[in-house]
């Protein structure tokens, strides 16, 4: 999974979107990488800033994994990413 980030233009609350391709398999599948993703990013609410955009893009494989890992891994994995991004200036 990678993460994409940068400032907004205007507003003040973060915005949060993601990109789940066809590799990742059917809709079935994509819409329930979207459905955890949406659920790990609400488990870390605070650590998203202020006036940035993230964009969550799933990689091929990542619905087998989730199916093995669960949940949990995945919250670990998106605090993980958004903790790098809050230590990098947003472009």
């Amino acid at each position: 999974m990678t993460l994409r980030f940068r400032e907004a233009d205007g507003g003040t609350v973060p915005r949060v979107g993601f990109a789940v391709p066809r590799k990742v398999g059917g809709a079935v599948e994509r819409n329930a990488v979207k459905r955890r993703l949406r659920e790990a990013v609400d488990r870390n609410e605070e650590l998203l800033a202020p006036a940035t955009d993230y964009v969550f893009i799933a990689r091929a494989g990542i619905h087998e994994v989730l199916e093995a890992q669960g949940l949990t891994w995945l919250i670990e994995q998106v605090a993980e990413l958004l903790r790098t991004a809050a230590e990098r200036p947003a472009r």
